[in-house]
């Protein structure tokens, strides 16, 4: 039941830290622990996006060596191990052979480890992952109980990975169109459902300024109660009246004596 448990832990650890990264040292001390290793160290990388490079129980002199011989000068006896598989490194490597290489020589070594477990969890052009338990120099081999943890382990290492890669892109995403947002040369403010103000850009901050807008106090403000005047209808002018005159009746036009007259 302590194996179980301790595998439950470190699932529950690795999706975690895909939504807060800070925790991702103690996820992989979590694996390692349901591993029944002292070290690990978590290597994902991606042609295009983040890459993800945990360890625990190394020292901080011994992270770049160990990336170093990753990422560079990964051994053959490890590229032949199949994708998805953990492996004892005894099941492929002799002792003998091993503290010949130079991933021993460069990197075990200066870190006190020698027996290993890995597990290659993706292989390929665009995306790597390789998880790596470790043991201190001087201590038992792995057992297959353990390589069998680190199995169960690894298929939501992947997952977890995924979701991690998708989370730091939609997060790059949303910068870039704030970062553009903020280089508007219009206003705009973002509000929240009960309409008050959560962002500005400078351009609205700088219109709220010149007072052409007011994004001030957001939480006090209140709409101004609409103005009513009682306005008087205009009076309009008496309607004008033309009167037409009879017939007979000659029509006097000023300065001028009407004609046919002494």
């Amino acid at each position: 039941m302590q194996r179980v448990d301790a595998i439950h832990r470190a699932i529950q650890s690795i999706y975690e830290a895909t939504l807060a990264p800070e925790h991702w040292p103690e996820a992989i001390a979590s694996v390692a622990l349901a591993g029944g290793a002292h070290k690990a160290i978590l290597h994902a990388a991606a042609s295009c996006g983040p890459t993800l490079a945990v360890t625990s129980g190394f020292s901080a002199d011994d992270v770049p060596r160990l990336q170093r011989e990753i990422e560079n000068r990964l051994p053959a006896w490890i590229e032949a191990i199949p994708t998805g598989t953990p492996l004892r490194q005894t099941s492929v490597i002799s002792d003998a052979d091993f503290r010949m290489s130079d991933l021993y020589d460069a990197a075990v070594r200066p870190a006190g480890g020698f027996y290993g477990i890995v597990a290659p969890l993706v292989r390929g052009a665009d995306r790597r992952i390789l998880l790596t338990l470790a043991r201190n120099a001087g201590a038992a081999d792995f057992t297959e109980d353990d390589v069998r943890a680190t199995s169960v382990i690894g298929s939501h290492v992947v997952t977890a990975f995924k979701v991690w890669r998708r989370i730091a892109g939609s997060e790059g995403r949303a910068s870039a169109t704030c970062e553009a947002i903020a280089r508007l040369n219009v206003g705009v403010v973002f509000l929240d459902e009960t309409m008050r103000p959560l962002l500005a850009n400078p351009c609205a901050e700088a219109l709220a300024r010149r007072a052409m807008v007011s994004c001030s106090k957001p939480a006090g403000s209140r709409p101004r109660a609409p103005t009513t005047r009682a306005i008087s209808p205009r009076r309009s002018p008496p309607p004008r009246t033309s009167v037409t005159p009879d017939a007979g009746t000659p029509i006097r036009r000023r300065g001028r004596r009407p004609r046919g007259t002494a």
